[in-house]
């Protein structure tokens, strides 16, 4: 007889637990939503903004028909694919790069 209560006892903790979880899983469904609209909305901008960067880019004099151009500054002009941004930062990388070697050569 006092199995019966001990079970309906234990019945009651069950689903007061299982309530619980089912709270915890709904607010990490919640927050699992919010999350993936965040990176979704951040995805979108930066997709945006890189659009409108190439559309500046392409905009550009001095771009051949193929989308080569040819760098000068260097020793010897080469033709490359590079966006100019690309090309400012091969720039300034060679130019570290010959400070280093001429430190170096000291």
């Amino acid at each position: 007889m006092f199995s019966f209560f001990d079970q309906r006892k234990q019945i009651s903790e069950l689903r007061q637990e299982l309530d619980s979880q089912k709270r915890v899983v709904a607010n990490l469904e919640i927050e699992w939503s919010e999350m993936h609209d965040r990176i979704r909305r951040m995805l979108a901008k930066i997709s945006r903004r890189q659009q409108r960067e190439d559309e500046r880019e392409d905009a550009q004099p001095g771009a051949g028909e193929n989308g080569s151009a040819i760098v000068a500054g260097t020793e010897n002009a080469t033709i490359t694919s590079l966006t100019p941004r690309q090309r400012a930062w091969q720039a300034q990388l060679l130019s570290r790069r010959r400070t280093l070697a001429a430190k170096a050569g000291e």
